[in-house]
């Protein structure tokens, strides 16, 4: 049988009895305290309005804890010390540490603003350090799924297929990335032209670009302080730091690691206004010489200003490092011990001339000419004028 719950049912008379045993205990606890029924009113809305008030001030101790971490967090960053050097170390891209990391939406927290989100290179005048990262290869595929381990992913040369090579390229693509979200006055240049005639017009500079979005920037892609930080730091004047989305640009012209280093000087001062105080650059460890003590010194950028950091393609990895350093020592770095601009020895110029088969014109002449003189010099000795960085 189903319950009646009809008013005059079972259920709905066993509710009456309880109301009124309610009411009963109500008038006995009123006439044990002589209350009447006005003064019980105003005691509840007494007990009422103080729960409020005691509500209203947790909330605001609890905002004032929260802005004094932010002012904490804001003065750090007005007086704290400049980031730890960087260091050389090796580096594995493979594994559960390159997975692609999804985008953040707005269930995982709250909106960051469109400011915060494109980029605006009128608020990137105080950065000064460039973090260069040199482009060896285009990538070929819309989908980057497995862009680390497959070879058929990207434009590879016959030396470079079956090298394990894509995962040491995405290693010092995150490596980059690292550096420049440890530098918030970093700018962070992916570096390389449209140099595989097979790839098509697709230059590396971009590739890298392509595959650091792919994995989401590694985390990197907010700023890193709260928005009322951010007010502390605008009220005095400093910049907000950006996320590293925000302070990247690509070099789509160099075709040698000369040109890298080269063109990514003149690709700061496009982007920032000026040329920059510091220069990190990212490759294989072999190609330290070749970076630290023939090209710095060819352009004459301040030793103690440049820093190099090599990684190494794990042990595990099919990477012949020892074919490699012997091509290093003997293709490259004897070139430019003779030829540092890489215009007369018939190797390098070969090189530089068949990695361009798109015929382009690099604009650099224009953008920086400061920097004209220099981008025509062919040697051979050392370019002898005065170079903008010197004073920068």
């Amino acid at each position: 049988m189903f319950e009646d719950w009809s008013p005059s049912g079972p259920a709905r008379r066993g509710r009456c009895s309880v109301d009124e045993e309610f009411g009963l205990k109500t008038q006995r606890v009123q006439a044990s305290m002589g209350l009447t029924r006005a003064q019980m009113r105003h005691a509840r809305h007494t007990v009422t309005v103080l729960g409020l008030v005691v509500i209203t001030v947790a909330l605001v101790l609890w905002r004032e804890l929260a802005s004094g971490l932010d002012e904490i967090q804001a003065d750090r960053l007005l007086h704290g010390s400049p980031a730890a050097p960087l260091a050389t170390q090796s580096f594995s891209a493979g594994g559960s540490n390159n997975r692609p990391v999804r985008w953040p939406d707005s269930s995982d927290e709250p909106a960051v603003p469109l400011e915060d989100r494109t980029f605006n290179a009128t608020r990137l005048q105080a950065l000064d350090h460039l973090i260069l990262v040199a482009g060896h290869a285009v990538v070929l595929a819309e989908a980057l799924d497995g862009v680390d381990t497959h070879d058929t992913l990207w434009y590879l040369e016959h030396y470079q297929r079956d090298q394990d090579l894509p995962g040491a390229l995405v290693g010092h693509i995150r490596r980059g990335v690292e550096a420049a979200s440890a530098d918030p006055r970093a700018l962070l240049v992916f570096s390389g032209g449209q140099t595989r005639p097979a790839a098509g017009p697709r230059d590396e500079g971009s590739s890298y670009y392509r595959v650091a979005e792919h994995y989401g920037w590694w985390g990197h892609t907010t700023p890193t302080t709260s928005r009322l930080a951010q007010r502390s730091l605008r009220a005095v004047g400093k910049d907000v730091p950006l996320p590293v989305p925000q302070r990247t640009v690509t070099e789509d012209f160099a075709s040698d690691s000369f040109q890298n280093l080269l063109f990514s000087l003149c690709r700061f001062k496009e982007v920032v206004g000026h040329y920059p105080a510091r220069v990190t650059v990212v490759s294989f460890t072999f190609k330290r010489r070749r970076f630290e003590d023939l090209h710095r010194a060819a352009l004459r950028f301040p030793h103690g200003r440049f820093t190099f950091l090599g990684l190494q393609p794990p042990s595990w990895s099919r990477f012949d490092l020892v074919e490699a350093e012997r091509g290093e020592v003997e293709n490259a770095a004897r070139s430019y011990e003779n030829d540092p601009y890489g215009c007369h020895t018939p190797a390098l110029a070969a090189k530089r001339e068949a990695r361009n088969p798109f015929r382009r014109t690099t604009p650099y002449a224009l953008s920086c000419p400061d920097m004209r003189t220099l981008l025509a010099w062919c040697g051979p000795g050392l370019f002898p004028h005065a170079l903008p960085w010197s004073s920068a």
